[in-house]
Order: C-alpha cells, then structure tokens, then sequence
C-alpha cells in the first residue's frame, strides 16, 4: 500500500512528512524486506515521471537519514543500492528533477561524518567527472552535489585535494555554467590550517599543499607574465592585446576563459569559506595588468573590487598589499596604475583601522604624490578621486595635511615646471575641496581662492579647477548661511566673481 498511485502527490515539492515516515520505517525495520523496497523504486524510477521520480527520491531520502543507525551488513546494502541508483538514474537526470537530488544528496553529505559517505564521493569524482560523455548539464549537477560534501570538510582533505586538481585540469571549461560552478567549489577545496582547531589538525599534518594557491598562480604567470614586461609604444601594446586575449584564436578563448574562472573564484569567495586566503594578494598583479575591450573586463573589475575589500587580519598581509600597489603604480601600462588606483581607494577603507600606523600612510602618500604627476591625464584625475576619498576616511589629517596642502600649492605655482606636475598639484588641491561636501575645514577658504587664479589658462588644468568648483557650490548650497561665515568678506566677493551665478552667494 505504500508505493500505490494514492502515496504519489502531485507537488512540485519535496515531501518532508513523506521522508520522516520512511526514515522512521527504515530505522525500526533496517533492511528487513529490503529486496522488495528497492524493486519498487526501481519500478518508480522506470516510468520516467515527473512525480514518480519525486516519490522515489523521498524514500531514498529516508532511507539515508536512517543509515547512520544501520549496522555494517546493512550499510553495505545501502551502499551498493544507492550506487545503482546514482548510476543508472542520476547520470540521466533532466531539469525538472534536479532539485529532488539535492534534497537526496544534502541528506547523505549533510551533518554527519564524511567517512561513512566517502564512498559516494569517490564514485563522483572517479567515475563521472573524468567522462567525456556527460553532459555539460550533468557535470554542473555533478559539482553541484560535491559542493555538500567538501564545504565543511577538515578531517579528509585529501577529497578536496583531488576535486581541486580535477578543476585546475579542466579549468578552461568551454561551458560558462561549469566555470562558474568551478569558481565556487574552488573556494572549498582549498584548506587553510589557521581555520582548524588543534585537536582537528591531528587528523592530518601535511597541509601545505593543501591551501596554496600555488598550482593557479603558475597557470597565470605563464600566460600573462609578459603584460608585466615593458613595452616600447602603444603600438606595441595594441599588436600584443590582440594576439594574447583574441576570443577568436584557441588559445585566446582559453585564456579568457580560465581568467574568467579565477574571477569568479574571487566573487563567490563569501563566509562560508574558512577564510580569507592570502594567495588572492598574489592574483591581484595578474588581475590588473589584464585589460581589454572582451566583456570579461567587468568580472575581472569586480574580482578587483572584492580584493580589495577584504580585511586583511595581520600586518604582514597590509605590507604585501602595499608593496604590490607600488609596483603595480609602477606598470609600463597607464590602465593599469588608473586600476590600482581603484583598489587603493577601497583597500584604504576596508582597512582603515590597520593602515593609520605612520609606516603604511608613508607608502600610500609617496604613491598618491607620484601618481599626481603621471605622464597620462587619466591616471592623474583617477589619483584624485583616491586621494579625495581617502582624505574622507581621515587617513590623512593635520599636520600631515597641511605638509600635503603646501606641496600641492607650491607644485600649482611653478610656471617653470611640466603641464603634469602642475596639474597634479591643482588636482591635489582640488582632492581636498571633493573630500569634504557636508563642511568647510578652516583651511578650505584658502585653497578655494587658490584655484580660482587657476579657472583661465590651461585647459586642462582650469577644467580640473572648474569642475571642483562646480562640485563645491552643488553640495553647500542647502547650508550656505551657516557655512558662508567661514569666509572673509574679501574672500566672499573673490568667489562670487568666479562662479556661474554670483547672485547665488550674495
């Protein structure tokens, strides 16, 4: 009576009450009769229906929530019946099902120890990940499932070691949803012992190999370790582009694709990894240095991003940040150093409460003033967005501000000097004027009657000056009356002279 038609619901869900009662039935009678039950299911699975599937699925589904309390010659049964099951339905499973096999897989991998499903895992990995007749539909299923069992696995990682060499084999998969599904798994398959408490590192002590990103970091240098090298002309630059990143070409396809894999290993790397590995500090330089018109512009952008928005736990790992700023500030290609630019502004954030030692604002301001004076107008205006933004976050204050606002001024002033470096010491200033739209610091009157000298001339040095202008006046507007008593009245009128509308101050 328990497989007739009336058992089968029409739901497009899974039974809960249906698994309670066969995992409640399968620990009191344990494979008594158990030839009989799984001829059913055979017979359920057999019809190819939708809810037949379903029904099947939720006995198997108690029968594996039950198997923790099987006794060896039992679990043996279960075993061999569940292989049958994985490989004569499973590897053949459509859309509609696939969320029922979750439920099935989450019941075997979840909450228990790993050693009594290992088994199953060995069979996915040996047997259907290294066929070349599956699917790419049925992979993504396949890793999908492996996800359950290796995202809380400290006592084999050696299981996550083989899944991890499996990825890296085929990490230039030419299916987008297998990369994708790559990138998330990467990031359980890679074991840091700073995650795992001692009495957990007793189960294996050899875990070196285990959370280096060295495998991937050697895949990357030898593709793009030429993008550090420096080229004599933009030209150069062009003809190289298109050789290495042409979608067009086998090996440009490959590339992209694996660069698109590494990036979504970045963006998928959330909390329920054990931590945030070190070796992503090693992926930014190769990350930067990437740049194209290809789509993939975006994901690698927002792998930047994420980079950049850990919190770095100890100072050796803000040092190695830093150090691999300033080289990269460095690059022969002016997209890139604009690029590292960005990360510095959300790197300075993200790590505030570590960089405020005097050795760490040292580096980031020779990088910032440096870059101020870049031969490329990009890479100057960019340095003032992260100055500005820093200047926010009150990483840089007081006396060493008022040293900065005398180096821009006196760079601003020296007519003998190059275009760049004085547009970088207007852009210095204008930094300052964008860092603060809610208030006047004392010293903001001054550095606006500074740059008003500065709105005629030079284009693009009175557009800079111009355009902070414009930025200053839209965001004091609401509180003007109060804050137009940080001025003199001789100051007020020399701004009302330079301003669009001067009626607007009087």
């Amino acid at each position: 009576m328990m497989f007739t038609l009336n058992s089968i619901e029409n739901g497009t869900k899974i039974n809960k009450q249906n698994i309670r009662f066969w995992k409640l039935y399968f620990i009191l009678v344990k494979m008594e009769n158990s030839e009989q039950i799984f001829s059913q299911i055979l017979l359920l699975f057999d019809k190819h229906k939708y809810n037949f599937d379903k029904y099947a699925l939720e006995i198997l589904c108690g029968l594996t929530k039950a198997s923790k309390h099987f006794d060896y010659n039992c679990y043996q049964k279960f075993q061999k019946f569940f292989l049958i099951i994985i490989e004569k339905y499973f590897l053949n499973l459509d859309s509609e099902s696939s969320t029922f096999w979750n439920e099935l897989f989450y019941s075997l991998f979840n909450g228990g120890d790993l050693k009594r499903s290992l088994w199953c895992v060995e069979f996915l990995v040996d047997k259907t990940l290294k066929s070349i007749e599956l699917s790419p539909f049925c992979q993504c299923e396949i890793l999908w499932k492996l996800r359950h069992a290796i995202r809380s696995n400290w006592k084999y990682p050696m299981v996550s070691k083989n899944i991890r060499e499996y990825i890296l084999e085929n990490i230039c998969h030419s299916y987008q949803k297998v990369r994708e599904i790559h990138g998330i798994l990467l990031n359980y398959t890679f074991i840091s012992p700073y995650g795992l408490k001692s009495e957990q590192v007793n189960f294996d002590n050899n875990y070196s190999d285990l959370f280096s990103f060295e495998p991937i970091i050697k895949q990357l240098d030898e593709k793009l370790s030429i993008l550090f090298d420096d080229k004599k002309s933009e030209m150069d630059v062009v003809s190289f582009k298109s050789d290495l990143l042409d979608p067009n070409s086998d090996d440009g396809k490959k590339l992209l694709h694996f660069i698109e894999t590494i990036c979504l290993f970045c963006k998928k790397h959330d909390s329920h990894s054990l931590f945030e590995h070190p070796g992503f500090i090693l992926i930014l330089p190769y990350l930067c240095v990437i740049q194209t018109n290809n789509p993939i512009m975006s994901q690698i952008n927002n792998a930047i991003s994420f980079i950049a928005s850990i919190t770095y736990r100890d100072e050796e790992k803000i040092q190695q940040v830093l150090t691999t700023i300033n080289k990269l500030s460095l690059n022969w290609n002016w997209r890139t150093r604009k690029t590292i630019l960005s990360f510095l502004s959300i790197f300075a954030k993200s790590n505030h409460f570590l960089l405020i030692k005097s050795k760490y604002i040292d580096q980031i301001e020779m990088i910032i003033v440096r870059l101020l004076t870049d031969e490329t107008v990009e890479v100057r205006t960019a340095t003032s967005t992260t100055l500005s933004r820093i200047l926010e976050n009150e990483l840089i204050s007081g006396k060493r501000l008022d040293r900065l606002i005398h180096l821009f001024r006196s760079k601003s002033s020296e007519l003998s000097s190059d275009i760049a470096n004085r547009h970088g010491g207007i852009l210095g200033l204008c930094s300052i004027v964008y860092a603060f739209p809610k208030e006047i610091p004392d010293f903001l009157p001054e550095i606006l009657l500074f740059l008003i000298d500065y709105t005629r001339g030079i284009s693009v040095i009175s557009n800079s000056v111009n355009e902070a202008l414009r930025f200053f006046k839209k965001y004091h507007i609401e509180d003007w009356i109060i804050h137009k008593h940080k001025f003199s009245a001789e100051q007020l009128y020399q701004l009302n002279d330079v301003l669009i509308s001067p009626s607007y101050y009087c």
